[in-house]
């Protein structure tokens, strides 16, 4: 049994570019705080390609705005649909957790930079083989 957790939300749905990715993680604590009182381990995982599939209207319009574009089904050039990219998702090692029923706050910003520096790893292995001039920023 697993427990797939995205990360993700309205912030980094905006603030997609191609090749770029801005990840949400330091001020989020409740996944890090139940994987601590559960004593699950978290497996950083990332897609290379994800902010490939849509062409968000930024690069037109120079300000977000939550309207994308992708390809439509009879034509490539617009609609709806995701374009047709390469998207690698990488699996990295295990982060282990020591289960604590009530992890204070060091406990759980301690366990979050681990997690961090694990994705952080992955990412800086597998970029130069799947997407070179990607770059991550982890807020």
């Amino acid at each position: 049994q697993a427990v797939v957790l995205v990360l993700g939300g309205a912030a980094e749905a905006l603030d997609t570019k191609a090749g770029r990715y801005v990840l949400t993680i330091r001020r989020r604590k409740g996944f890090f705080r139940i994987a601590m009182q559960k004593g699950t381990p978290l497996v950083p995982s990332f897609g290379f390609g994800e902010n490939d599939l849509w062409d968000w209207m930024y690069k037109k319009l120079t300000f977000s705005t939550p309207i994308f574009s992708g390809r439509g089904v009879f034509t490539y050039n617009f609609g709806m649909l995701p374009f047709r990219r390469p998207v690698y998702t990488v699996v990295g090692e295990p982060v282990e957790v020591t289960q604590k029923d009530h992890p204070t706050s060091d406990d759980i910003e301690e366990l979050k930079e681990r997690y961090i520096a694990a994705l952080r790893a992955l990412f800086d292995k597998w970029r130069p083989r799947l997407q070179p001039n990607a770059e991550l920023i982890i807020l």
